[in-house]
C-alpha cells in the first residue's frame, strides 16, 4: 500500500454505534498500525458499512469462524481505515488504532456485528510516580531503539510527540510479543500498570539486543584478527619466495 498520513485524533462527534471488525488472530493497540486481509462475509459487510473511515476492531477470545458478541473481549479499539485495496480478489486494509473503547451492547449482529461503545479518553497521570515512569520508559525505549542500529519503529514513535499513554501502547504494538500478552494489555485500563508491563518487556529487549551486539562485536573482532594473521602469513610467504627461501631444499636427513 502507498504511504498514508496517520491521524490519531478522536472526532468530537461520534455515532452511537459502529461496525465491528472481529480479529481471529492478532490484537490492534491504540497508536498501532495493522494490515488486515478481510475475507469473512460479515467482516466484508462491516467494512462496506463504514462511514468516515471509522470502525471498531475487537479481538476474539477464540478463533471461531462466526463470532457472536460473547466471543469478543469487552475492550476494543476505535480504529481508522488509512489504506484500502483489493489484491487478487482479496480486500486488504491498513487500520490505525486511535483509542480504547468499552463495548456496551450489540444492537445488531446481521449482516455484520454492530456495537455501542464508550471511548476511554485518558491522560497521563500527574504524580511523582507517573513522571518517574515516563522518564524511565522513554530512556529504556530510546536505548532499545539505538541498539536496533537504524531508524526503526521505536525511534519513530519516540519522535512522534504523542501522549505517554498512547506511546506505551504504540510501542507495545510493534514489539514481537505473544498475542495473549497484547490482548491482556488492551484490557488493562490503568495507564501506569500498562507502562510497567511494557517496560518490563522493553528492559528484556534491551538486554537481549545488548548481548547480541556484544556477541557480534566479539565475533567480528576475532574474524578481523584471523584475516590479519592470514594476510601477514601470505605476505611473509611472498617475501620468502622472492628471496628464494620458499622452495623445497635438499633433504638433509
Amino acid at each position: 500500500m502507498p504511504d498514508v498520513r496517520i491521524d490519531l485524533s478522536i472526532p468530537d462527534l461520534l455515532p452511537d454505534t459502529l461496525p465491528v471488525l472481529a480479529l481471529r488472530r492478532g490484537t490492534l493497540l491504540p497508536g498501532g498500525v495493522m494490515p488486515l486481509t478481510v475475507g469473512r462475509p460479515r467482516s466484508l459487510a462491516a467494512v462496506e458499512a463504514v462511514r468516515d473511515g471509522l470502525l471498531l476492531v475487537v479481538p476474539q477470545r477464540e478463533a471461531v469462524e462466526r463470532p457472536a458478541p460473547s466471543d469478543l473481549v469487552s475492550t476494543g479499539v476505535l480504529a481508522r481505515i488509512v489504506g484500502k485495496q483489493t489484491t487478487k480478489g482479496r480486500l486488504q486494509l491498513l487500520v490505525q488504532g486511535v483509542s480504547r473503547v468499552s463495548l456496551t451492547g450489540f444492537p445488531s449482529t446481521h449482516p455484520y456485528l454492530e456495537a455501542r461503545f464508550a471511548v476511554e479518553r485518558e491522560t497521563w497521570p500527574e504524580s511523582p510516580r507517573a513522571e518517574a515512569m515516563r522518564q524511565e520508559f522513554e530512556q529504556v525505549a530510546g536505548e532499545a531503539a539505538e541498539l536496533f542500529g537504524n531508524k526503526g519503529p521505536l525511534e519513530a514513535l519516540l519522535e512522534s510527540g504523542v501522549d505517554t499513554g498512547l506511546l506505551v501502547d504504540a510501542i507495545a504494538h510493534v514489539m514481537q510479543e505473544p498475542d495473549a500478552w497484547k490482548k491482556g494489555l488492551l484490557q488493562t485500563k490503568d495507564p501506569l500498570a500498562r507502562a510497567e508491563q511494557v517496560l518490563e518487556r522493553l528492559v528484556r529487549v534491551r538486554e537481549v539486543l545488548t548481548a547480541r551486539k556484544a556477541i557480534q562485536d566479539r565475533v567480528r573482532g576475532e574474524a578481523n584478527q584471523q584475516h590479519k594473521e592470514y594476510m601477514l602469513r601470505q605476505q611473509l610467504k611472498a617475501i620468502q619466495e622472492e628471496l628464494g627461501e620458499g622452495g623445497d631444499g635438499d633433504e638433509l636427513a
